[in-house]
């Protein structure tokens, strides 16, 4: 069973957005125990300066706020292309369909009424900590595929420009052979991508969890 506890040892930011202090504070000590770094916000403008400069993983945000309430930013955050993906958790005293309604519609991710249910917001915040490491593992697996296939291009090209230096320099003899490696080069690079992956490398598997005390 997935919890808040654990949540993946590396460290995500997450928002709380809410202008009640005491709840901020007891979000912040459960999430402290998933190594998370909490941000926190006071209303949804503050929310949106504070994702606008800085990477979140996870927002955790109430419906009524000053300013910007907290379905507005959610249709800030589900509107811009590098924020559209964060997880979204809405907490609100409102318990009214038109609420919970309004919160789906505009993209929460769950909703949960205040009094929380803590066991619950636990199991459910650990699972969305959890999916937001999957997409960190995926994100810079994909940084160091494209920086391989970078250098890979790099290296092609010099191979290249050997074979020509070889045939111009009087080494025919030798081309053939060169050629026949510059083809088998791509796919050994492809084979030997695909032996990272099966030895754990393959963000599509689960992430380790660690766990801590409740």
């Amino acid at each position: 069973m997935n919890s808040i506890a654990d949540a993946a040892s590396d460290r995500l930011a997450v928002l709380v957005a809410d202008d009640d202090p005491i709840f901020r504070q007891i979000v912040e000590t459960r999430l402290i125990r998933a190594d998370c770094t909490v941000l926190h916000a006071t209303d949804g403008g503050e929310a949106w300066r504070l994702i606008r400069a800085q990477r979140i993983d996870l927002a955790i945000v109430d419906f009524e706020m000053p300013g910007l309430d907290g379905v507005a930013l959610i249709q800030c955050l589900r509107g811009h292309p590098l924020t559209r993906h964060i997880p979204i958790v809405m907490c609100t005293s409102r318990e009214d369909m038109t609420a919970v309604r309004a919160a789906m519609d505009a993209g929460a991710s769950t909703y949960f009424s205040k009094p929380l249910n803590w066991v619950a917001f636990d199991h459910q915040t650990g699972h969305l900590l959890n999916l937001a490491h999957m997409s960190r593992r995926t994100q810079r697996l994909e940084s160091l595929l494209a920086a391989k296939d970078a250098e890979i291009g790099r290296l092609l090209a010099d191979l290249d420009g050997f074979i020509a230096e070889a045939g111009a320099q009087g080494m025919g003899a030798a081309v053939p052979a060169l050629r026949a490696m510059r083809e088998r080069f791509p796919a050994a690079c492809r084979a030997a991508t695909g032996e990272a992956r099966a030895a754990g490398d393959d963000p599509r598997e689960p992430v380790p969890v660690r766990r801590t005390s409740a």
